[in-house]
């Protein structure tokens, strides 16, 4: 989706947007938040800047919204229903390490699962900005990740986690995991942006849906308008 691995999510050029500015400004529907750099409105939602501990990182994670490349779809939401067969299921990422031990980015596994397609990982590492090569915060590469089988559509190599800017309503911050596809029309990877959220004892029950209060804070449901910034009730994650 972007090749700045140190950008915000969705902080795109103009003619790779999946919408004008100005009708970005207008959605009602997708998450989308207001970028100072940029001075409009944009699909998706900003990559974190500030550190945070690898503990809170880890859990069990359910995908709520896909942010394809720009024109191969429009980005929409993800959801469960009741009664389905594996592989029509959308699926979870897991961020694991040792029981009794303290994360780090060398003990840190996991799984992704993304509608019948699954995945396991091993280590983690901070991501490098692509121009000044200094490393990233809240942007992890794989140290080593492989996919089960030899999907289409899917790849081993290109493949990361992002913590993002909005939190969920116990204060963690969802997370991104990025899906690397080849193209080999295209001189570059495309990516597909998952979006997840980080289950809850008891969640399984109520179901794994956004809040009223999170798809605020994300900024859907909602217009945004130019300047409109970060706080409680805007559901815009302000640009830096």
């Amino acid at each position: 989706m972007i090749d700045d691995l140190s950008s915000p999510l969705s902080q795109l050029d103009a003619d790779s947007d999946w919408y004008d500015p100005k009708e970005s400004a207008l959605d009602l529907e997708h998450p989308k938040y207001f970028c100072i750099e940029h001075g409009e409105v944009i699909v998706g939602i900003k990559q974190r800047k500030s550190p945070i501990k690898l503990d809170t990182l880890c859990g069990t994670y359910r995908w709520f919204y896909e942010f394809p490349e720009p024109g191969i779809s429009e980005p929409g939401e993800i959801s469960y229903q009741a009664n389905l067969r594996p592989q029509e299921s959308p699926g979870y990422l897991t961020i694991t390490c040792p029981k009794n031990a303290r994360p780090t980015l060398k003990n840190i596994t996991g799984t992704v699962m993304h509608f019948g397609k699954e995945a396991r990982f091993s280590g983690i590492k901070r991501a490098k900005d692509q121009d000044s090569k200094s490393l990233v915060d809240c942007h992890w590469e794989f140290v080593s990740f492989k996919w089960k089988e030899n999907y289409d559509d899917t790849q081993d190599d290109g493949n990361s986690i992002l913590a993002l800017e909005v939190s969920d309503d116990d204060g963690e911050p969802f997370v991104m995991f990025r899906c690397a596809s080849p193209a080999p029309e295209l001189e570059h990877m495309w990516y597909l942006d998952i979006a997840a959220k980080k289950e809850r004892p008891g969640q399984r029950q109520k179901g794994y849906g956004l809040s009223a209060a999170e798809m605020g804070r994300l900024g859907m449901g909602g217009a945004v308008s130019r300047g409109e910034g970060y706080g409680a009730g805007s559901g815009v994650a302000r640009g830096e």
